[in-house]
């Protein structure tokens, strides 16, 4: 099923059998999320930062606008949502 049309059945089976439903909006998520070891990003300063002229830096948490961002950040967070007894939807993994 795609994510929309999964999403929309949920909230019908919450709707219908009068159950509690919880969203989270995370402040600045992906910037709490760790870089794997086994990626590395490099970037340049942004401007108005003095460095050295010619060095970068290296990401140890992800920003966003990394392609993998996303998936840095669910990383981090399943854990702690699994270590509170939810268990993900088998159809999609961000659905507890």
């Amino acid at each position: 099923m795609a994510n929309g049309v999964l999403l929309r059945v949920f909230l019908v089976i919450v709707a219908t059998q009068n159950l509690e439903c919880l969203q989270i909006d995370f402040k600045l998520a992906f910037l709490n999320s760790k870089i794997p070891d086994d990626y590395v990003y490099y970037v340049k300063p942004p401007l108005g930062i003095q460095g050295k002229e010619g060095y970068v830096w290296q990401l140890k948490k992800a920003l966003y606008g990394l392609r993998r961002a996303p998936l840095y950040w669910h990383s981090t967070i399943a854990p702690l949502i699994k270590s509170f007894g939810f268990t993900p939807f088998g159809a999609d993994t961000c659905l507890y």
